[in-house]
């Protein structure tokens, strides 16, 4: 299912080398709209989506995919050498990724076109605007073989003229350092309104109108970042082996130059990015076994003959389910279990896999959360049986500071929210989320509240929906 704006891009990158020079006689940059702009940032962010997730190659849309008056593509060539559509492309396979506006829209809006090796061209449609198809980027008199298509400004088969990036480009040069003062010549910088997981949040701060635009740093520090400007552009780092952590790059202004900072402490281990994976992944799980416990009725402690949401012992088989709702414990325990026997180690009633710490949280007296004894299950614990036929949720979040980014929810909903790379507090026991973190701002706290689904939450940070990155 493609239901988000940007999840045709975000399964399409490959890395991008160094843009075309820039032609002589360079027109001044214009200031992009704020969507073309985020489009752009989303195409120059896809090499790092996938570098760190390479099976997404495999689930391309396989068709022209339409969104907020846009047309996404990717092409590649078939047996013949004819431009397709295809559902997926190997390692080493040539592609292109295309953005077309079908319909005007205020500020202007650009077609992108972006080669497999990097190469970035766009177009000012004006008002002829067919729908997209290969002679958009095919060369106009050419066979019409994916091989023909543009890689030098001209002319489209369909009439369309498409320019370099670079020839509407203005250049922004920055300095990243270590906290010794040190060149950082390995890291890769993006500046843009959004970042490499195609978030708006987190970013570093950056301020007035700069160029959107990628670029490796040299051996001296310094990036040359060269686009179009927008207006509200933030900057993302990360290099080869570590996912820099923005929240802790200092920004400073040196000699009219921004320089950025990046201590030790923000290069986090790129292992981290699986362990996020794996997290929603066990989320999503648990959702499911959550929704099994309740059909199922194995835990019924008001006998009433619906079923009850349990906690990670009674849903593992590690201990006898609840038999009411005083912290009682009978003799049923679930058979078969439907989460595996790794959920029964339970300590400080939190289970920890992958990097993460889990937790669930039950309603108690008048929906109030409960957690899970320390040892796991419910012995000791009032969980409120009828709200239990219909409420719970689960947080994940980094075990450590070098183990995760962000921290994850999920309920009875099945939507799994986030939290911002490295822009929340949240890592190991001691400095867990509360159990109305994800829930929105200034609520009752109670887990009948509506979830704080792209808004801020009642840890006043901003949650979102997650599209399984």
């Amino acid at each position: 299912m493609w239901t988000s704006r940007w999840s045709a891009f975000w399964i399409l990158g490959v890395a991008l080398s160094a843009q075309q020079p820039v032609p002589a006689g360079e027109v001044a940059a214009p200031v992009w709209s704020p969507e073309d702009a985020r489009l752009l940032a989303l195409h120059l962010a896809l090499p790092t989506r996938w570098r760190d997730e390479p099976h997404m190659r495999t689930h391309l849309p396989g068709h022209v995919y339409r969104d907020g008056g846009r047309e996404f593509a990717f092409f590649a060539a078939d047996e013949q050498g004819l431009p397709t559509m295809p559902k997926a492309v190997g390692d080493d396979q040539p592609w292109i990724a295309v953005c077309w506006p079908q319909m005007a829209a205020a500020g202007g809006a650009h077609g992108i076109l972006l080669h497999s090796d990097g190469l970035v061209m766009i177009c000012d449609p004006g008002d002829d605007r067919p729908a997209l198809s290969a002679d958009m980027f095919l060369a106009r008199g050419s066979a019409g073989c994916f091989g023909d298509a543009l890689r030098q400004p001209g002319t489209s088969a369909s009439g369309h003229l498409w320019m370099w990036l670079d020839q509407v480009g203005v250049t922004t040069t920055y300095e990243i350092v270590d906290e010794h003062g040190k060149a950082c010549s390995d890291v890769l910088m993006l500046v843009g309104p959004v970042g490499f997981d195609a978030m708006e949040q987190g970013g570093i701060e950056l301020s007035g109108r700069l160029p959107i635009g990628i670029a490796r740093a040299d051996a001296t520090g310094k990036v040359r970042v060269r686009g179009p400007l927008c207006e509200t552009a933030r900057a993302w780092l990360t290099t080869p082996d570590a996912t820099i952590v923005s929240s802790r790059v200092r920004r400073e202004e040196v000699q009219g130059r921004v320089r950025l900072v990046v201590p030790s402490t923000a290069r986090v281990p790129r292992a981290c990015l699986a362990n996020e994976a794996a997290a929603i992944a066990t989320l999503k799980s648990i959702a499911s076994a959550q929704a099994q416990c309740q059909a199922s009725a194995v835990i019924d402690s008001n006998g009433n003959g619906a079923g009850e949401y349990g906690f990670f012992a009674e849903l593992s088989g590690g201990s006898a389910v609840r038999k009411d709702g005083d912290g009682g414990v009978g003799e049923v325990v679930m058979r078969p279990p439907v989460l595996s026997a790794a959920f029964q180690k339970v300590e400080n009633g939190c289970v920890r896999r992958s990097g993460y710490l889990f937790k669930i949280w039950l309603p108690g007296a008048d929906r109030a959360p409960v957690g899970e004894a320390a040892t796991g299950g419910a012995a000791g614990v009032k969980v409120s049986p009828a709200p239990a036929e219909v409420l719970w949720c689960a947080y994940a979040w980094p075990a450590d500071e070098k183990s995760g980014l962000r921290t994850f929810f999920v309920n009875q909903s099945g939507d799994v929210l986030t939290t911002a790379d490295g822009g929340q507090p949240y890592a190991g026991a001691e400095r867990a989320p509360a159990p109305g973190a994800a829930f929105v701002q200034g609520g009752s706290g109670k887990l009948d509240e509506k979830i704080a689904a792209n808004a801020t939450g009642g840890d006043g940070l901003p949650w979102n929906v997650s599209h399984g990155h």
